[in-house]
């Protein structure tokens, strides 16, 4: 088994650019210690039950772009604050999506498969929400000057919730279906 970050694991798949590593080891990544994880009923007859990581860049980037997604979603929602029809919509778009970027900073750095695996179906959700809430926002205010912006961040969160379904359901498949 190799040390963490040195090697990629063959065949352990990808999710729309990002591979998915599994090392033998959870690296904490403020002070990079390890720690060797007991065994948790995975399939497969695993010797330590390792949380499905990314490499450090991937993560570092997936990172970036839902932060960017968040801070987007921000800004969207201080251009549109004039209008007050819009309120309740605005708040429950900006919720969806800076929980997005800071359940997936949860996720990254989960402590266990079962931990990653929540907090992955926590991200996939919210980035699903807030998919919804920017179509509402895109077809009630879609004759504004504000409509290429709403499309964009509307692309974007559809981009975001395939990669963490897809993500999510590898997951599922590779740790925790029988």
């Amino acid at each position: 088994m190799g040390k963490w970050g040195s090697e990629e694991v063959a065949g352990k798949g990808e999710v729309a650019g990002f591979a998915i590593r599994t090392p033998g080891r959870l690296a904490f990544p403020a002070t990079n210690r390890t720690q060797r994880l007991r065994p948790s009923g995975l399939k497969g007859g695993t010797s330590f039950a390792t949380p499905p990581c990314m490499d450090d860049a991937s993560t570092r980037r997936l990172e970036a772009r839902t932060r960017a997604f968040a801070v987007a979603a921000i800004r969207l929602r201080r251009t549109l604050n004039g209008h007050s029809e819009f309120w309740d919509l605005l708040s429950q778009l900006t919720r969806a999506a800076t929980s997005v970027a800071a359940n997936h900073r949860a996720m990254s750095r989960a402590r266990s498969t079962r931990e990653f695996a929540a907090k992955l179906h926590i991200v996939h959700e919210e980035a699903d929400e807030s998919a919804h809430w920017l179509s509402v926002l895109l077809e009630c205010h879609g004759d504004d000057t504000n409509s290429p912006s709403i499309g964009a961040l509307l692309d974007e969160a559809e981009q975001l919730r395939n990669i963490f379904g897809r993500a999510r359901a590898t997951t599922k498949r590779k740790y925790f279906s029988d």
